[in-house]
C-alpha cells in the first residue's frame, strides 16, 4: 500500500521565517480489540487555552532510528510495549508561531502490553498528559471537537487524514487470509512473478522460469503464497541455491516477504511452516535459508548452521537450517 505524504502549511497564524526544523516520530497505536490509544494534552501557553487530542509521539533523539524513537516515545508517553507493524506516511506541517517546520512520520502500532509511564516534568505539569482510548468513530469525532482552537485545528488538518489510512490498513489486515500453493492457483503465476520481482529485483523471467518447473513437474521445489482476497499479503520459494557459494546446501527458501501492512499477523511463519510440511511430505528435507536476521527464524524451528559467502556480496550471511 502506498504510503501517505502532506504537505501542510499553517494557517492560523502568518508566516514570517523558519529557524529550526524537528524531525518528530508518531503512532496510531491499535490495542487489537477495536481501541486506539492516544494522548489528551491540556495547553494554556503561547498557542492558547486548549484541550487537545493527539497521536503519541516525540522528537527524535540524534543518532537515533525512526522505529527506536517511536518504541520510546509510546513506552514514555502511554506506558505501552509496542511492536512497529508499518509506516503510515509522512506529514510536513509548520507551526508559525514558534517558527518551526515539522517533519511527522506517522507509524501504526500494536499494543503488546501497558506499564509504567514515564512522563517529562513539563508532560505533567503543562500539558497534564493523559491517555485516551478510543474507537476509530469516536477519534474522529474527538478531533473535529478540538477544532474549536487555533492549534487544535492545526493537530486535526495533520492527524486526521493520518487516521483515516491507519484505519484503511487495519480494515485490509481484517481480510480473510488464505494460504495456497501456486499448483492450487497456477492462474496466479505471472501476478506472483511480478510481485516477487517488486520485492527482489530479480527478473521476472528467472521466477517464471521456476514456476513453470514447478507447475509442469520437473521440478517439486514450490511456490507459497498467502492472499488477502485476491492480493498477495505474503509469499515465498523454495530453489536449489539463493546465490550463495554453498552449493551443497539445499534446496533453499527463497524471496520471503509480507507486505507491510500484513506483518505483525504470522503470515511469514505460517508460510514457512507450510513449505517445511510440504517438503517434507515430498521426501525433500532438509532445507537451508539465507537471511541477515536473527532471532526471527529461530521461532519457526530453524537453527542456525554457518556462515555463507553470497554472490557479488562483500560480507557473509547467516545460514538456516530447518531438520
Amino acid at each position: 500500500m502506498e504510503q501517505l505524504y502532506l504537505e501542510l502549511n499553517d494557517k492560523e497564524w502568518p508566516f514570517e521565517y523558519t529557524d529550526h526544523v524537528r524531525v518528530i516520530a508518531r503512532a496510531v497505536v491499535s490495542g487489537g480489540d477495536g481501541f486506539l490509544y492516544f494522548v489528551r494534552a491540556h495547553r494554556d501557553d503561547d498557542f492558547g487555552k486548549a484541550v487537545l487530542i493527539e497521536t503519541s509521539g516525540g522528537g527524535v533523539e540524534e543518532a537515533e532510528s525512526l522505529e527506536a524513537a517511536i518504541k520510546r516515545e509510546l513506552k514514555e508517553e502511554l506506558g505501552a510495549e509496542a511492536e512497529v507493524i508499518c509506516k503510515i506516511g509522512v506529514v510536513s506541517d509548520f507551526y508559525n508561531l514558534i517558527h518551526r517546520h515539522n517533519i511527522n512520520n506517522y507509524f501504526l502500532c500494536k499494543a503488546l502490553s501497558f506499564g509504567e509511564k514515564h512522563l517529562t516534568k513539563d508532560e505533567t505539569e503543562d500539558f497534564h498528559l493523559s491517555t485516551l482510548k478510543l474507537t476509530y468513530e469516536e477519534a474522529l469525532a474527538e478531533y473535529e471537537l478540538r477544532r474549536e482552537s487555533a492549534i487544535g485545528r492545526l493537530i486535526a488538518n495533520r492527524e486526521v487524514p493520518v487516521l483515516m489510512k491507519a484505519k484503511e490498513i487495519l480494515d485490509k489486515r481484517k481480510t480473510r487470509q488464505e494460504f495456497v500453493t501456486l499448483r492450487d492457483r497456477p492462474e496466479l503465476k505471472g501476478k506472483a512473478a511480478k510481485w516477487f520481482h517488486d520485492k527482489w529485483e530479480v527478473p521476472e523471467e528467472a521466477y517464471l522460469e521456476c514456476m513453470d518447473g514447478y507447475l509442469e513437474g520437473s521440478t517439486e521445489y514450490g511456490w507459497y503464497l498467502c492472499l488477502a482476497g485476491e492480493e498477495i499479503a505474503g509469499g515465498l520459494g523454495i530453489i536449489e541455491n539463493d546465490f550463495h557459494d554453498r552449493k551443497d546446501l539445499y534446496p533453499n527458501v527463497c524471496a520471503v516477504y509480507t507486505e507491510e501492512e500484513y506483518r505483525c499477523m504470522g503470515i511469514a511463519g505460517k508460510l514457512l511452516d507450510m513449505a517445511v510440511e510440504d517438503m517434507k511430505n515430498r521426501g525433500i528435507s532438509p532445507l537451508y535459508l539465507v537471511t541477515d536476521h536473527e532471532g526471527f527464524y529461530e521461532r519457526y524451528g530453524w537453527e542456525f548452521f554457518c556462515m555463507v559467502q553470497g554472490d557479488g556480496e562483500e560480507s557473509k550471511a547467516r545460514m538456516y537450517i530447518h531438520r
